[in-house]
């Protein structure tokens, strides 16, 4: 039986509270009681200021994303999450390879797309969140109450007063975590109508059941209108994000969430009832 390997505990300080100790230290400050200040061990300080010691290093690879990055990501988690769309890891994955497609450097990942490790990598250094189970329509619809509803309105009424105009990945602690079921009913025509408040109309985008659109069908509708297909007809993600970025806004963005913010425009879930069978938004 070959013998165990023994396990090398992660060091509990940062660069900067090094940096910070031996600053104390360069100031007067004596080198046992800095130590005990910050926490870091009399050995690792010996050899930072003695002469062995020539670089700097980081245990571990260093981060694709800088902290400035990983902290919109965050916030963008919680925004997601806020408005009744929680993400899924495919989404944040799929989220992380557009940003770095659009700003290239060098990354392991394969077509800029990180993996399993990143994403346990990304949760470690981001504490707060943890993998849940969305709650189905079908399954939270049948117990709703007034109550429900109130806290809901509560919740986008904080979010809009905090914003100006506010298994997935969910916020550690929180209650409910809501996610619309995709419908299992029968075809149906989805039309997006947009309205300004000043009386402009945007042109209609039409989701029609059915894997191809014939060209017969294709020519009676307006030329200025989005037309897509969806199995059922139900508008979807890829829909979505054709109506925002070739009819309502132009645009070569390729995540629509994006595209929203960047125009003001705030995407929030109806809280599920027998009502919104389908996923609605506003």
């Amino acid at each position: 039986m070959s013998p165990r390997r023994k396990e090398v505990s992660r060091e509990k300080y940062s660069e900067e509270t090094i940096s910070r100790c031996i600053q104390a230290i360069n100031s007067g400050m004596k080198i046992y009681t800095s130590c005990k200040k910050f926490g870091i061990p009399l050995s690792t300080i010996y050899y930072r200021i003695g002469g062995r010691w020539k670089n700097k290093f980081k245990p571990g690879p260093k981060c694709v994303l800088s902290r400035e990055e990983e902290q919109r990501i965050v916030d963008w988690l919680k925004r997601m999450q806020d408005r009744g769309f929680p993400v899924t890891r495919h989404a944040l994955l799929f989220k992380v390879s557009e940003y770095l497609s659009s700003n290239p450097r060098i990354t392991p990942f394969r077509n800029n797309r990180p993996g399993r490790k990143w994403l346990t990598g990304f949760m470690r250094r981001n504490p707060g969140f943890s993998f849940r189970t969305p709650e189905a329509v079908s399954a939270a619809s049948s117990r709703v109450s007034e109550q429900d509803l109130r806290r809901w309105y509560k919740m986008v009424d904080q979010y809009a007063t905090a914003n100006l105009i506010r298994e997935v990945i969910a916020l550690t602690g929180s209650r409910n975590v809501y996610e619309v079921e995709q419908a299992p009913g029968k075809q149906n025509i989805t039309v997006m109508f947009a309205f300004g408040a000043s009386g402009v109309v945007v042109p209609s985008h039409v989701i029609l059941p059915g894997q191809r659109i014939r060209k017969e069908v294709a020519q009676g509708f307006p030329a200025n209108w989005g037309l897509g297909q969806s199995d059922r007809g139900w508008m979807d993600t890829h829909n979505f994000r054709e109506y925002i970025v070739k009819i309502f806004h132009p645009s070569k963005t390729l995540e629509v969430a994006d595209v929203c913010q960047s125009l003001g425009i705030v995407l929030i879930s109806l809280y599920p009832t027998p009502l919104t069978s389908h996923n609605l938004r506003m």
